[in-house]
């Protein structure tokens, strides 16, 4: 039996509910549950019943006491239905809850704890009941449960700030309404965001505040949707702009290895970067077998696999994988995160509606690289020679507008296009601005001084 959905919002304190009813084995809530949802018990009652830790519960009684009510009517702990949503049979509780309601709305901020350590499952069911309620939650919330994506194909918005997270899961492809993704103030950089992420082909509104990103990812400039990306309060962020923005090409391409970059990070202390097993060598996916190639080929395509009509159990080895390799966005090679490669900055000169906006690829090789730079670079060259031009005309149009411009007005002054000479030294073209076409220093407008372009060729 389905019920009537209609469309609904997920709290934090619904998910922390529901996973802590699923994985403590706590007989006592389950009772006091069951006594209220007969109405044999008043909220109240039960509230005070609560430690301080259960918190959420007690939010869930007060603020959704009808949802939870609905839900405990029609799933009983006993029988709890088997939910096939992409995944092996489970009786997972927080599956079927998500499952039970249109949810369109998720605000799960300040929810998980990505920087812990999870145990693997045996360990920890083993250890859930001898801890306590807090411990439990600790134990069990460290990352976005993969249920939110995998039950909740209709949301539209999805609000994970504040979250701590380094990593945002391949599953955030699954959500292919999403319109609205919040990731402000986490500890996101540029290899923790997925290419799955443009398989949200209705995304049109972005918040990657104050996470630890050096430019963009790439990803990006494949969501034509996205109508606006805020990116403030980054680290390094301005640094990637200015420094890399006046550079050659060999300044814009990186060689990378992730071997020294653990190796400083264990000299330096960074024990988050090294403790998490996203940054770690990864011999899970080393042996070479029929689905491990087919894996390998499908992320080389970057084709949406979720829709494809492909096994579910290869959909899952695949985002599995995904965190753990780096495909070239110039070839089909696809690379174990521990081998090298090279960080390819390029530039979109404007990128809905700001200037210099930097963005960060990876490449298997220097020829795939250069690849990647030179026709993005020869493109941002255009748009800023274009850009020029629609400055001037605004400054004529400006200055025409001034009363008393009759004998200084540019509207009849020709602007010559810039010339374009080679230069044998660095094997680029140069379109060089001359001196100003009028000496008289009220036209200095007309004129910006000491203006190069370079275009790689």
């Amino acid at each position: 039996m389905e019920f009537e959905q209609k469309p609904e919002v997920l709290h934090c304190y619904e998910l922390l509910s529901m996973q802590y009813l699923e994985q403590s084995q706590d007989e006592d809530i389950w009772k006091m549950l069951n006594l209220w949802s007969q109405d044999q018990l008043k909220a109240a009652q039960v509230i005070v019943r609560l430690s301080q830790e259960l918190w959420y519960i007690a939010v869930l009684l007060r603020e959704n006491p009808q949802r939870l009510k609905e839900f405990l009517a029609k799933f009983k702990r006993p029988c709890l239905l088997s939910v096939e949503d992409d995944l092996s049979p489970t009786r997972d509780l927080l599956a079927n809850y998500l499952k039970s309601f249109l949810l369109t709305e998720l605000y799960l901020d300040t929810t998980f704890r990505s920087n812990l350590e999870p145990t693997s499952n045996s360990d920890q069911n083993q250890s859930l009941l001898q801890n306590s309620p807090t411990q439990i939650t600790q134990s069990i919330i460290f990352r976005p449960p993969l249920a939110i994506f995998r039950c909740c194909p209709n949301v539209k918005i999805l609000s994970l700030k504040n979250n701590n997270l380094d990593r945002l899961p391949p599953d955030i492809g699954r959500l292919r309404k999403l319109e609205k993704l919040h990731l402000t103030n986490n500890r996101l950089q540029n290899g923790s965001i997925p290419y799955t992420l443009a398989f949200c082909h209705q995304l049109n509104e972005l918040y990657l505040d104050d996470n630890l990103l050096d430019a963009l990812p790439s990803v990006l400039l494949r969501i034509p949707s996205l109508l606006t990306v805020h990116r403030h309060g980054n680290h390094n962020y301005f640094k990637s702009t200015f420094m890399w923005y006046h550079t050659d090409v060999t300044g814009r391409i990186l060689p990378t290895n992730p071997a020294i970059e653990e190796a400083n990070n264990i000299e330096n202390g960074n024990a988050n970067l090294v403790a998490n097993p996203a940054n770690r060598s990864h011999t899970l996916y080393e042996q070479v077998n029929l689905q491990n190639l087919a894996a390998r080929a499908i992320i080389a395509s970057r084709i949406n696999f979720y829709s494809a009509e492909i096994p579910f159990r290869l959909k899952n080895y695949i985002s599995d994988m995904i965190n753990t390799v780096n495909p070239c966005e110039n070839c089909s090679t696809v690379r174990d995160v521990n081998e090298p490669g090279y960080k390819v900055f390029t530039f979109r000169n404007p990128y809905l509606g700001n200037t210099c906006v930097p963005f960060l690829h990876w490449a298997c090789d220097y020829n795939c690289a250069k690849d990647i730079e030179i026709p993005a670079r020869q493109e941002q060259i255009q748009s800023a020679i274009e850009q020029d031009k629609l400055y001037e005309d605004h400054v004529r149009q400006a200055v025409d507008l001034m009363p008393g411009t009759t004998s200084r007005s540019l509207s009849n002054i020709s602007v010559q296009a810039n010339p374009i000479v080679v230069s044998d030294s660095n094997n680029c073209c140069i379109a060089t601005t001359g001196p100003p076409p009028h000496s008289d220093p009220d036209l200095f407008l007309t004129h910006r001084s000491n203006q190069a372009y370079c275009i790689i060729v």
